[in-house]
């Protein structure tokens, strides 16, 4: 099986190589290419949240996704949804939750809660 597969369909795959990360960047960018075809991004929810705060409050701002919604004017960090809160707010808050070591990448809101703070200066 493919490392790409393998890591996609385990818990407890291998760490991701330069050459996987830099494959899972470009299938990923070509999956929200496809979507975007699709779906407006931009659009929020009746809460007044958008992909930015839903994205934050699940840790899923990897690099290549920050990077390229950032690229293309797409990551406003800074809306404020109908309680007042922006997706740094929300990042901040689930980066501090605490979370069981096992769970599955239990780091990841750490993680992206850094890779969307590297870029908004």
């Amino acid at each position: 099986m493919h490392e790409y597969a393998y890591r996609r369909h385990t818990l407890d795959g291998p760490e991701p190589t330069k050459s996987s990360a830099s494959l899972d960047a470009t299938v990923n960018a070509r999956i929200l290419e496809d979507l975007m075809e699709l779906v407006d991004i931009t659009t929020h929810d009746a809460d007044g949240m958008g992909i930015e705060h839903h994205g934050a409050i699940h840790g899923a701002f990897n690099k290549s996704l920050t990077k390229y919604l950032r690229k293309r004017g797409l990551l406003n960090l800074h809306n404020k949804d109908i309680s007042g809160k922006s997706p740094l707010q929300y990042a901040e808050e689930a980066a501090n939750r605490e979370s069981h070591p096992g769970l599955f990448e239990g780091g990841r809101w750490q993680r992206s809660l850094q890779n969307l703070k590297e870029g908004d200066e």
